[in-house]
């Protein structure tokens, strides 16, 4: 009996810890891509300038901010949680937050783009 019940629970053990959540929950209650509050903090931005796009491979809205001083350098940053009002293709905003490390399968398109986790702490339409 006593081996039937350690089996079971080791058992149990074993399913509980190869349990892998899709994601983190935003602030908002939204579901956001795996690591966005968990990777690490790569760089910081402070009422930034930045552009609302949608990213088909993440099926997930970004913010692409370029870098100042550079005329190729842009982060695409895969938004954790995006206000609904702000969810608007195009749309320009100014917004403060973390950037992530990025463990996505998105790939740059032109060789000046990195991909992000964008973690705001601030964003409003410019």
């Amino acid at each position: 009996m006593k081996n039937i019940l350690l089996f079971w629970a080791i058992t149990l053990l074993a399913t509980l810890a190869s349990c892998k959540r899709d994601g983190d929950v935003a602030p908002d209650g939204d579901v956001a891509p795996s690591g966005c509050f968990t990777t690490t903090i790569t760089y910081t931005v402070s009422k930034a300038d930045g552009r609302v796009v949608f990213d088909q491979t993440e099926q997930r809205f970004a913010v692409v901010y370029s870098v100042p001083g550079t005329f190729d350098s842009q982060y695409i940053g895969i938004v954790c949680s995006l206000p609904d009002n702000l969810q608007q293709v195009g749309l320009e905003v100014k917004f403060s937050g973390n950037y992530r490390s990025y463990t996505g399968s998105a790939k740059p398109g032109i060789g000046g783009q990195k991909y992000y986790y964008l973690d705001l702490t601030e964003i409003t339409p410019k």
